[in-house]
């Protein structure tokens, strides 16, 4: 008996005639399409079991695991299926959009073509290998790719749009104008690589149409794309800046004020920031260089600001949004406010009332001063004003006497309302609105976070020694405060976030899960662990940290976003053993080296972590942070204490000192990162040699760094052989050349072997 009769009668023995067998793909080809996944599964396994190599099941398969996400498998079994039948051109489509989906870019790009090869007419294959040349850079290849794609399917909007897209990135335009059109005259195909995106479409040609000067048109299709998505920060912030160009400031001001909301993570670094106030706002933008030129002397506003004294910026959305947001970054705009700050405490003081723009104008810079910690510069005779008027206030308080606005706003500015005797009380009055947001942050969240100390489990005591002071200190500053929530992203899983940072990098997948444990060791005041229980499909969060302070700050954030997957809880590293729990992911960014032995700390958290399971370390480098060590010395030197009023004085001194580079830092604007920064109670720096050492003692294996995309691309060309990036040995030779590379601290991710 030949092998062809064995197969037939191995067959009839499993009672699969071919006509049963094409009965029973029916079945599940229907089963599938009806959504009935588990049916259909079942019976493409019988098929299997029949006729191991029938290439239509092994496909519908490999498609049914596309559709639940499980690309792995997908590509497992549509391999199969070409294995059995290479000549389908609808397998090699889907193997490649699998691999597209892991980032297999160049793979996916073969299989895309051979697609094609089979069938020349295949106007998706043709789409979304224009999607991967694309996104390689490489324009003319991809507007081919998408010319092709749209005239073998000219009813897909989505196609016409990527062939915008890839045309205006020639210089193409008016080719580019016409295919927007098109796409805009047709139904968006939700087959094609990118989803539906009418905004998208609106704004890409609006910004052509802006280009080329035809404001109004421009403007109509901003207006289009927001009516059906208000939330694109993008859309915000060019018909903010089409606005602008019409002499229309007050109105641009407002879009890019939207816009910063949008995207708080543009308030991390001003630059931007400051670009646009200084555009909008020429007053404010004088107003600002007088005052550098002038520091340390603080002018009154009306020399500050010329004629339009205080009612030329109090107004300013942008700015005000800027101040109530996110720690003000900038040292100019910092000595600014502070100026303003000090001509606001006059105006207290003399018992003036300005008006209401004002007034919310200094609700704004409380806000920003709660958000900072009151770190801007009190000069002796300001602290003796303020002294006063909190006496004042507190009298009013008890006596339960009238409370000018602007002297709540003032005093909130240089002190926390909730350090005012029967604070609490204030919140049983009338105020305007912006007086009442700066009463629920300063008093009535304070309050909260207070009386929820209690509620915090502790999973295990607190160490003496380091563990004990370092405690102390996040006690008193709780690192960092914020106002605006991590933006939510597309939820993923693990595995799809790996393969989005480290492409190159191979590691085992934990697999698709109903759960995935993560445990966040060091959470501070809940940043991290809400953006990774948002990011993470089907997280499970432990969040622990030493300060019960942080973590009541965190609880309150997380319960204003209306999580339910994050448990907050009082430890200590070094004895997180005793919790009989391991996790698939740990994360200890920003921890380590804080510890009085960070290996110590580290190898007890390797204990928890599970077969296969991922850790994601942030350690701070020795090259990175070598301008603190002059700082540090000059702290030492003239005997400063980490308390406030130390803290006010020598970072003014330092910020104009030879050693004063420390105030590009991020962390020198606010109270609780500036003394984390230059006057922590313990702080180890590592290399990148010492950090392959313990990979290799441990059997880490390091995916990759997290770093910004410049130095990605800089390395990229430097060390062209390391298509992984992978290598530590080139890294340290890039660090050495490049000492910035790691100046906020080395983020990278690395999975157990062993």
């Amino acid at each position: 008996m030949n092998r062809k009769e064995r197969r037939a009668a191995g067959k009839r023995d499993a009672g699969g005639s071919s006509s049963a067998i094409a009965a029973l793909f029916a079945q599940a080809a229907q089963h599938r399409q009806a959504g009935r996944l588990e049916e259909a599964d079942a019976l493409c396994r019988r098929i299997l079991a029949s006729d191991p190599a029938h290439a239509a099941s092994l496909h519908l398969l490999g498609l049914m695991m596309q559709q639940v996400g499980r690309h792995d498998a997908a590509i497992e079994l549509i391999g199969r299926a070409i294995a059995a039948s290479g000549r389908n051109a609808d397998y090699h489509y889907d193997l490649g959009s699998s691999l597209q989906a892991l980032n297999r870019l160049d793979q996916a790009a073969t299989h895309y073509r051979q697609a094609i090869s089979l069938r020349p007419g295949h106007g998706r294959a043709y789409n979304n290998l224009g999607g991967i040349l694309w996104s390689q850079r490489k324009a003319e290849e991809a507007a081919a790719a998408f010319g092709r794609a749209a005239a073998l399917t000219p009813d897909s909007g989505s196609i016409h749009h990527n062939l915008g897209n890839a045309l205006a990135a020639q210089g193409k335009l008016d080719a580019a104008v016409d295919a927007f059109e098109r796409a805009l005259t047709l139904p968006q195909d939700a087959a094609a690589v990118q989803k539906p995106d009418y905004p998208a479409i609106f704004l890409n040609l609006g910004n052509l149409y802006k280009d080329r000067a035809r404001l109004d048109e421009a403007a109509q299709l901003y207006h289009r794309a927001l009516a059906i998505d208000p939330n694109r920060a993008e859309v915000h912030n060019n018909l903010g800046a089409l606005l602008l160009e019409q002499g229309r400031a007050a109105e641009a001001a407002e879009r890019f004020a939207r816009a910063l909301v949008l995207t708080p993570e543009l308030l991390e670094t001003y630059a931007a920031v400051m670009a646009t106030l200084f555009r909008l706002n020429p007053a404010f933008k004088a107003g600002v260089q007088r005052c550098a030129k002038a520091w340390p002397d603080l002018p009154p506003a009306a020399e500050l600001l010329g004629q339009g004294g205080l009612a030329a910026i109090a107004s300013d959305p942008v700015l005000r949004v800027a101040m109530e947001s996110a720690t003000v970054r900038d040292l100019a705009l910092e000595r600014f406010l502070t100026a303003i700050r000090r001509a606001l405490l006059d105006l207290a003081v003399a018992d003036d009332e300005p008006g209401d723009a004002v007034i919310a104008f200094c609700c704004s810079l409380a806000r920003q001063c709660f958000i900072n910690e009151f770190i801007f510069a009190v000069a002796p005779d300001e602290r003796q004003k303020v002294d006063t008027l909190q006496a004042a206030l507190s009298g009013a308080i008890a006596n339960q006497r009238a409370i000018s606005p602007l002297r709540l706003a003032v005093m909130a500015s240089y002190v926390p309302l909730a350090a005012l005797a029967g604070a609490s009380a204030l919140l049983n009055r009338e105020w305007c609105t912006a007086v009442a947001a700066v009463l629920a942050q300063q008093v009535r969240e304070p309050l909260q976070e207070q009386q929820d100390r209690a509620a915090v489990p502790q999973l295990t005591p607190i160490g003496d020694g380091v563990s004990a002071v370092v405690r102390q200190q996040y006690e008193e500053n709780p690192y960092p405060r914020w106002s605006i929530a991590p933006p939510r992203r597309n939820v993923m899983s693990v595995d799809d976030d790996i393969r989005r940072k480290f492409p190159g990098a191979s590691f085992r997948p934990l697999g698709e899960r109903d759960r995935t444990d993560l445990l966040i060791a060091g959470c501070g005041t809940g940043q991290h662990p809400i953006w990774l229980a948002q990011r993470y499909r089907g997280a499970r969060v432990l969040a622990v940290d030493l300060s019960l302070s942080s973590l009541c700050y965190a609880r309150r954030k997380t319960r204003e976003l209306g999580l339910q997957n994050i448990e907050y809880a009082q430890a200590d590293i070094l004895r997180l053993g005793s919790i009989g729990r391991t996790f698939d992911l740990i994360d200890v960014s920003g921890v380590l080296h804080h510890m009085a032995d960070p290996e110590a700390g580290w190898r007890e958290l390797l204990k928890l972590l599970r077969p296969d399971g991922l850790m994601r370390v942030g350690l701070y480098s020795e090259l990175g942070r070598r301008e603190l060590a002059p700082a540090r010395g000059f702290i030492a030197e003239r005997n400063y204490r980490p308390i406030p009023d130390d803290i006010r004085r020598c970072r003014q001194e330092l910020a104009d000192s030879p050693v004063g580079g420390v105030a590009r830092f991020n962390d020198f604007f606010s109270m609780s990162e500036c003394r984390d920064l230059m006057f922590h109670v313990q702080e180890h720096r590592l290399t990148i040699p010492q950090i392959a050492s313990f990979l290799g003692d441990h059997h880490l294996k390091f995916l990759g760094f997290e770093t910004d995309g410049d130095s990605l691309a800089a390395y990229r060309q430097r060390f062209p052989e390391d298509r992984a990036l992978t290598d530590l040995d080139r890294w340290h030779k890039f660090e050495c050349e490049r000492p910035d590379t790691f100046i906020g601290m080395y983020q990278f991710m690395v999975q157990r072997t062993a």
